[in-house]
């Protein structure tokens, strides 16, 4: 039995893409009539046929770029986000490929050729790459891209994220509400479009209800290059009652210093975080945090990519996806709670 012919097996025996393939012969714009009468004509000579009245869907192959920093074993934000996305593309007949920079190879722009030896339709970023990598990348890419979980101004690409500003804003009236009024931030501000987002929503409530901004609650227990946390963090002199997290991961850390220092949380200090991972639920007490679509991130990014690769033009932009609060056992009421 003759195997059946693919568009893929067209992309190749020419050296284009199967984007190419696709609009030539489902009779899209996008490619020279010179090139479309090349693809139909390698097509015939293969022996490729389309079903009569049916469009065939083009299957398409994906790159998942991630820096190292961002997809750790201990904090899996980012690796459920590659599941997701890698089960909906295998549903649909799609392939991913999944490409883990280094360091190195973000700062020096050696992963660039990785990714233009691929024979990739489009390619999904995650976590937040260096703007010098981006530059390079979208300089050479050519075909769509969707950034999940950061963004950058004025950047020709969707972004899939969560409201990280009203989100910040939130788990800051959290604590305001149950009585807090010396609050703490952990995370670099600098060091993603995320972390930035959640910290000045923190400032807004912080602001809004005239309670004190101190450098000194800002905290930072992580690398921003390597992703490392440690428990070797000074403390500040004078402890704020609660403490705003950039991530779960942060929180256990800060968790774990606190315990160091002779504190309990939340006795002593409490808790609110992002991400509803699992280490908020299996290494500490049951984390207050907010949970964000990780599935939703999945499911939204690659209908935007598809779309993309079939011709919508509509204006590139941020899109959000739902968070909710998981309420757990690590913020404690300090006297009666007040309105929101």
């Amino acid at each position: 039995m003759a195997k059946r012919v693919t568009m893929q097996n067209i992309a190749d025996e020419l050296g284009v893409t199967k984007v190419s393939v696709s609009k030539a012969l489902n009779g899209q714009p996008g490619i020279s009539d010179q090139l479309r009468k090349k693809i139909v004509h390698t097509a015939t000579r293969l022996g490729y046929v389309l079903r009569a009245g049916r469009v065939e869907p083009a299957a398409y192959t994906f790159g998942f770029v991630v820096t190292k920093r961002f997809f750790l074993e201990t904090d899996r934000f980012y690796n459920i986000i590659h599941y997701h996305l890698n089960k909906l593309c295998m549903a649909a007949g799609h392939g991913q490929v999944l490409i883990v920079i280094n360091q190195r190879e973000e700062r020096e722009g050696v992963a660039l050729d990785i990714l233009c030896k691929e024979k990739l339709d489009g390619l999904f970023l995650a976590g937040q790459i260096a703007d010098s990598f981006l530059d390079s990348l979208m300089a050479r890419a050519g075909m769509p891209v969707v950034a999940l979980d950061f963004y950058r101004d004025h950047w020709p690409a969707d972004a899939v994220l969560a409201d990280n500003y009203q989100l910040g804003y939130l788990a800051t009236l959290y604590l305001i509400e149950r009585g807090h009024r010396r609050i703490g931030f952990v995370g670099n501000v600098f060091a993603t479009s995320s972390i930035a987002d959640r910290f000045f929503g923190y400032v807004k409530a912080l602001t809004k209800h005239g309670l004190p901004i101190r450098e000194d609650w800002n905290l930072v227990n992580n690398n921003s290059d390597t992703g490392d946390y440690t428990v070797d963090l000074a403390l500040p002199r004078e402890l704020p009652t609660g403490f705003v997290c950039h991530c779960d991961m942060a929180a256990y850390f800060l968790k774990s210093t606190l315990e160091r220092n002779g504190l309990q949380v939340p006795e002593d200090v409490s808790l609110v975080a992002f991400d509803n991972t699992e280490i908020g639920r299996t290494t500490m007490k049951s984390l207050t945090t907010f949970d964000i679509g990780r599935r939703e991130i999945a499911d939204t990014a690659l209908s935007l990519m598809l779309r993309r690769l079939q011709g919508d033009t509509a204006q590139i932009g941020r899109h959000y996806v739902h968070s909710k609060l998981v309420e757990g056992d690590t913020v404690r009421c300090i006297g009666e709670p007040s309105a929101p």
